[in-house]
């Protein structure tokens, strides 16, 4: 997951980062372009739990401004984890994320959630690698 990621998405850039692990965690950042506008951004953190690592997501407008009461911050533990995928899943069952390492230079990023008519929805994000983030200890 570590390095920035590129997609296409919804007629704009959706660009994707991950720091490499440090202590007990890795933060993770999302941004949407289109039509030359910042549209939406995500702050994600992998954090080490009692109970194993949880990827935590918080939404915000342009401006910083959070979708998502201050105190609110969706909570996704890790439900399943081998060579080259992660699986999280909210507490509640309702919405998961797959990544899956594809390639080298290929990342998948797959939400799935219930539509409005309760169905299952999938979106998938592909994202390619577009430089590997580096990490050094002085």
């Amino acid at each position: 997951m570590m390095g920035l990621w590129q997609a296409d998405w919804n007629g704009g850039m959706g660009e994707e980062h991950w720091s490499p692990p440090s202590g007990d965690s890795m933060v993770g950042t999302f941004h949407f372009v289109r039509d030359g506008k910042g549209r939406f951004y995500e702050l994600m953190l992998i954090e080490q739990t009692t109970h194993g690592p949880v990827l935590r997501l918080k939404h915000f407008n342009a401006g910083l401004i959070g979708w998502e009461d201050k105190t609110q911050v969706y909570s996704f533990p890790l439900i399943e984890c081998r060579q080259g995928m992660a699986i999280f899943e909210l507490e509640n069952k309702k919405s998961r994320l797959t990544y899956s390492r594809t390639s080298k230079e290929t990342l998948s990023v797959v939400l799935d959630e219930p539509s409005n008519d309760s169905k299952l929805h999938s979106e998938n994000f592909k994202f390619r690698l577009v430089e590997i983030s580096t990490f050094h200890l002085n």
